[in-house]
């Protein structure tokens, strides 16, 4: 089983080293194409967030505040309390972000820093989901083009998160939907990837663990997000 997981971790990482040498190769023209939509995506998200207001009103209320506590929990080394999801990565997620801003400073002191403002740091936190996202759709797009080997075809797989309203209102929350929508674009991205000739039968062990490690991130951020993850089984 060990040397299977090698295996597995060694083609994982030369599929990873291939991946980045073909990016280098496409022109410049098309990966300017490439960021357009995430770009329309990045701005969008901003602009609603901002418009929707600050995380107390009762619209927005749920599940925000919890995700942030429980993030401060983390911080604090104390098990999180709102494991209804579970939503493990995004309480995770929030505690990394909030260490890094202050990675001398004492949990008790990041504590009354973080409680004295709190919607500036869940404004911070969806922003760093948002951003996950960004990352996705141009990684999703960078997947179809080196596949099709076609701009449009690229663009199409990047429109998305634009064919639903509750998309772009599910990915502006401190919640486990966000991550939800990176995991899903992400799946995609490999799922394209693996259509190219050969890929299954030279790369098997690799493209194995990769849907096992996205499928168990999805599960860890949303358990009742299971059933998605049968896509690579059609």
């Amino acid at each position: 089983m060990k040397k299977n997981f090698n295996q597995s971790s060694h083609g994982a990482n030369r599929l990873m080293h291939s991946f980045i040498r073909r990016i280098s190769l496409v022109p410049f023209g098309h990966s300017v194409a490439l960021v357009i939509l995430p770009t329309i995506f990045l701005i969008t998200s901003l602009i609603l967030r901002f418009d929707a207001g600050p995380s107390w009103i009762w619209s927005n209320l749920d599940p925000d505040y919890w995700y942030l506590f429980d993030s401060l929990n983390l911080v604090n080394l104390n098990w999180p309390q709102h494991i209804n999801h579970p939503g493990t990565t995004v309480q995770f997620i929030g505690a990394i972000m909030i260490k890094l801003l202050f990675p001398l400073t004492s949990a008790e002191q990041i504590n009354q820093i973080v409680l004295a403002h709190p919607e500036y740091y869940l404004m911070l936190f969806s922003r760093v989901l948002i951003s996950l996202n960004v990352a996705a759709l141009v990684f999703i797009g960078i997947a179809g083009y080196l596949t099709f080997k076609d701009v449009i075809g690229a663009l199409l797989l990047q429109m998305g998160p634009f064919l639903s309203q509750l998309t772009f209102k599910h990915s502006l929350h401190v919640s486990p939907e966000p991550l939800l929508v990176t995991t899903m674009i992400v799946l995609g991205g490999v799922i394209i990837l693996a259509l190219r000739p050969g890929q299954l039968k030279n790369h098997c062990n690799a493209y194995t663990l990769t849907f096992a490690i996205i499928a168990g991130f999805g599960m860890a951020t949303k358990i009742t997000s299971v059933g998605l993850y049968l896509i690579p089984i059609f």
